[in-house]
Parts: structure tokens; sequence; C-alpha cells
């Protein structure tokens, strides 16, 4: 249950981050044409559409990723399966502190 939970996380921040990345790819097109002298030949221009697309469908793969993974959390618990979860918090420090933290609290047990 773990596994698919931080699974479900992940599907959310890669939506997140394609998200992130469409709009910064979006500013870099609009940098880039406002830079263009008005004197050059358009043949060259930019076209956003194809990452647009791209970045479309890879957001309806982790949206399809979700439905999955919270479908098999469900069943897992004995739930519907349609049932919505919502987004997964964030999950944490498995332990509470951090890995610097565990091998200083490790090295004073060991003296």
């Amino acid at each position: 249950m773990r596994e698919l939970y931080y699974d479900l996380f992940l599907a959310y921040t890669n939506i997140d981050l394609l998200t992130d990345l469409a709009t910064l790819f979006s500013r870099v097109e609009d940098a880039a044409v406002a830079a263009t002298p008005r004197e050059w030949p358009a043949a060259g221009s930019i076209d956003g559409a194809d990452g647009e697309i791209h970045a479309s469908r890879a957001e309806e793969m982790e949206r399809q990723k979700i439905r999955s993974l919270e479908a098999m959390l469900n069943a897992a618990v004995g739930r519907d399966r349609a049932a919505p979860l919502g987004r997964p918090e964030h999950p944490g420090r498995p332990y509470g502190h951090g890995l610097d933290e565990l091998i200083t609290a490790a090295m004073k047990d060991t003296r």
C-alpha cells in the first residue's frame, strides 16, 4: 500500500511539473518571439504547438495512472474502486529525521 501511495503522490507531482514546464516553455517562446527582429523572415518561426501536444499527452497519461492507482488503493482497503481519494499529502520523511540526523544518532549509539 505504501508503494501505491508514493506512486500516486509521484503522479500528482509529475502533473505539477508538466504544468510548470509548459508555462516555462510558453514564456521562453514569448521571449524568443519578442527578441526576434521584425525584418527576419518568418520561415524559422517557433511553433509551440508540438510541445503543447506532447505535454497534454503526458499529462493525460499521468491522469490515467492516477485513476488506476486510486482503484488499486481502494481495492486494497475494500472500498469501491471508483471512490475518489483526492490528492495525497506529501509523505514527508519516513523516520521523521534526515539522513545526517540518523547517521549521527547511529554513531552515538555505537560508542
